[in-house]
């Protein structure tokens, strides 16, 4: 074989090791991927291949909107719409989220294995639902109001707001954080360390409650009432319209 026949030989050989390494690496194994989900009208569902699922679900009515995300094995995204809402739920790690809005706007974010983010909006309000590191949180909304809820490793965090105006903020980090505002009026409880409990309540227009629990602490505010606190080595901490404490 002559010079020109083994560089043919030679070419032949890479035109072929380019075409079926081409076909092999278009083969290789993709990584898993999550499970995501959108819906204006109907049911949509989906799976994973990393096993993660979702689902969301819409009335089709007055521009309701469901998106639903999540990544992550045992990770379980679901939203739910109806007349006009916009909800959108995120689960990853292992974490389960859930939102619903009745002519509102609800988020719900979840990070982590025994994690739970839960957000509920009706009457045009707004709700954001933020868990992670095993913590569970529900935004609830009732009316045209606000709702905020943070919950951290393994704390409880959970609020509602029941008029129209009215804001609920609650943040828990290892403890527990409850607040309601049943009129036009803003609460916030703030809970930091395992058997930390904070809880503000407000059921008259204008008024502002916020309570505070750090290290095992107990801190209980209220517009109607005077407040609670017991420190128990840690702090407790109350400012309301019927006292302040300590």
């Amino acid at each position: 074989m002559n010079r020109t026949s083994n560089l043919r030989a030679v070419l032949i050989a890479a035109c072929l090791l380019l075409l079926f390494g081409g076909t092999s690496y278009a083969k290789m194994k993709m990584p898993p991927t999550g499970a995501s989900c959108v819906s204006t009208s109907g049911t949509v569902t989906n799976m994973g291949s990393d096993g993660s699922e979702c689902s969301a679900e819409a009335d089709g009515k007055n521009g309701s909107k469901s998106t639903a995300d999540a990544t992550g094995s045992g990770s379980d995204a679901e939203s739910t719409t109806d007349g006009g809402g916009i909800a959108k739920a995120t689960a990853s790690d292992g974490a389960l989220a859930s939102g619903f809005a009745d002519s509102g706007k609800c988020t719900s974010n979840g990070t982590g294995s025994g994690t739970q983010a839960d957000c509920n909006v009706g009457g045009g309000g707004i709700g954001k639902s933020t868990a992670s590191s095993g913590g569970i949180s529900g935004a609830n909304a009732n009316a045209k109001c606000k709702s905020t809820t943070t919950a951290s490793n393994n704390g409880l965090a959970e609020n509602l707001c029941n008029a129209s105006g009215s804001k609920t903020t609650a943040t828990a980090d290892g403890g527990t954080a409850m607040s309601e505002s049943l009129a036009k009026c803003d609460t916030k409880a703030s809970a930091t360390g395992d058997g930390s409990d904070a809880e503000a309540t407000c059921n008259h227009n204008g008024s502002k409650v916020t309570a505070t629990a750090t290290g095992g602490g107990i801190a209980m505010g209220f517009d109607y009432q005077k407040p609670v606190c017991t420190p128990n080595g840690g702090t407790a901490k109350v400012k309301s319209p019927m006292g302040n404490c300590p």
